[in-house]
């Protein structure tokens, strides 16, 4: 993708996804918002390209690392006991119904640690996690005496 750097310095593309991201809503509210003064065919244009942009592998992998180590590991499954008081949690899926969101893996301080979009947001968590890679990947570091989940 061209561009990806352009596209998201740009405020008033970043700002239409973000309130179209947080609204679930169409595009139509959105669009006639008196703050973001877009036609319909503008706030469709600058969600395609947020969404491009985001999705490009260049801000992927930049932002979107599962822990490769025990150590990186330990430091979320503290956070979520220090936080929620639940022992040996590495991550949380949730799946929202909003367009165009799709399931994420995220840690105690909600960084996403991975994103599979191949299933539709109505597509139910544990369904996900039994075809998701990582649970292979947590079921051996399982086997290995690591007790994360």
């Amino acid at each position: 993708m061209e561009r990806v750097e352009d596209i998201l310095k740009s405020p008033s593309n970043v700002l239409t996804a973000l309130a179209f991201y947080a609204s679930g809503s169409n595009q139509k509210p959105v669009g006639m918002n008196y703050l973001h003064a877009l036609s319909q065919s503008s706030v469709s244009n600058s969600i395609k390209e947020v969404t491009q942009a985001l999705n490009h592998p260049t801000i992927l992998n930049k932002y979107i690392k599962f822990p490769q180590t025990c150590q990186e590991r330990n430091v979320i499954i503290d956070g979520f006991y220090n936080e929620f008081g639940f022992p040996g949690i590495l991550g949380a899926i949730d799946c929202t119904h909003v367009a165009l969101i799709r399931p994420t893996i995220c840690d105690s301080d909600l960084n996403i640690l991975s994103v599979d979009a191949s299933f539709g947001g109505a597509t139910h968590d544990s369904y996900i996690w039994r075809h998701h890679p990582l649970n292979e990947h947590l079921q051996q570091l399982h086997r290995n005496q690591e007790n994360v989940f």
